[in-house]
């Protein structure tokens, strides 16, 4: 899959989506998509804090912000 695939096949999904398939590629072994579908997360989650959103998908802004962040340090995906 193309990179611009990837990222318009993104911009179609919630973001409680993106974290359950997040989950689900890291059991899989798939480790760079994790990584892309992390960030991708991040980035909603960024757009939410732009745009002052308190929720998203019915879960505090900060709660979601808190499950990716840590994810993405507890597999592994941050760079030192």
């Amino acid at each position: 899959m193309k990179i611009t695939d990837f990222i318009f096949d993104r911009r179609k999904t919630t973001i409680s989506e993106d974290w359950e398939d997040a989950r689900k590629t890291y059991k899989q072994g798939k480790l760079k998509e994790t990584d892309e579908l992390l960030d991708w997360g991040i980035l909603k989650i960024s757009e939410a804090n732009r745009r002052k959103e308190k929720e998203i998908d019915g879960t505090k802004v900060d709660l979601w912000c808190e499950r990716f962040w840590t994810a993405k340090e507890n597999w592994g995906f941050m760079k030192d």
